[in-house]
């Protein structure tokens, strides 16, 4: 079957799209969580990142499939009721076209959801895009399920080498350009 033409971006959600309210760019944004547990509640004291709510809604008035994947320390289908919740308390659910989430301790997890994305939406991967704020997270999930990858620079996501030349390096989501 040939892969259709639509493209699409899949994001990161903690610290790419939405943060802690109140946090700047540099402060971890999963302190929402603790070890295996989430906050109660704590969809409820999230604020999107400047300027993500009209990216998302162009970006999707352009075309774009949108999903959101995240790597999350608690079970399944809790996981995924969090992720919702956020993404409704957020007001972005109209935006999205599916909500994933791999387990938050194996690296690798990302990279097996983005790859069913591919699959399972029957996109080309030269036009699906990975955005997120975790080197080994986001950015090498993406290069590993073989699509496009972009790393939201910040100081809080700390590699133990340097990272790479041809890492392609952005400050903020609304830095891309989706024409």
């Amino acid at each position: 079957m040939n892969k259709n033409n639509t493209k699409a971006v899949i994001f990161d959600g903690d610290g790419t799209l939405w943060r802690p309210t109140g946090a700047d760019k540099n402060s971890r944004p999963d302190s929402i969580y603790k070890g295996d547990q989430v906050e109660k509640h704590s969809h409820n004291n999230l604020s999107l990142v400047d300027g993500v709510y009209d990216f998302l809604k162009n970006l999707r008035a352009c075309g774009y499939k949108i999903f959101i994947v995240s790597a999350h320390p608690v079970p399944g289908p809790e996981a995924l009721e969090e992720l919702k919740a956020k993404i409704v308390n957020l007001n972005i659910k109209r935006f999205v076209d599916g909500f994933f989430c791999s387990d938050g301790s194996d690296r690798n997890g990302k990279t097996y959801v983005i790859r069913d994305i591919v699959r399972d939406f029957n996109l080309d991967a030269r036009n699906v895009y990975m955005v997120g704020d975790s080197y080994y997270y986001d950015y090498e999930a993406g290069i590993n399920a073989g699509v496009n990858s972009f790393f939201i620079k910040n100081d809080y996501c700390k590699q133990s080498v340097p990272l790479p030349d041809d890492v392609q390096v952005i400050d903020n989501v609304t830095d891309l350009s989706y024409r």
